[in-house]
């Protein structure tokens, strides 16, 4: 399906949607469908992350692209702990 069509059913679609259901029924319906696409996008964002490291294994930098990653999450932990201390304090 083209962009234009795609994206013209999906307003289609949602405008149909809201005549049919009260508004708590619509937010509800959203969340949903929010989720439902969260988690397509997710999954393909975790495959395309194997799919790269699989091609790097093949270089031989596969151990010290890992390190890096670890070496990141590590640091953002750090800064998340760190945010989350100060607003502790700040709280009563």
């Amino acid at each position: 399906m083209d962009p234009y069509t795609f994206t013209g059913s999906a307003i289609v679609i949602g405008l149909l949607l809201t005549k049919e259901f009260t508004l708590d029924e619509q937010e509800n319906i959203g969340n949903w469908l929010q989720l439902i696409g969260l988690v397509v996008l997710t999954y393909a964002t975790q495959a395309q992350t194997i799919e790269s490291n699989n091609g790097n294994q093949n270089n031989g930098n596969n151990n010290q692209t890992n390190k890096d990653d670890i070496e990141s999450l590590q640091k953002a932990i750090k800064r998340i702990e760190e945010e989350l201390n100060k607003i502790k304090k700040e709280s009563p």
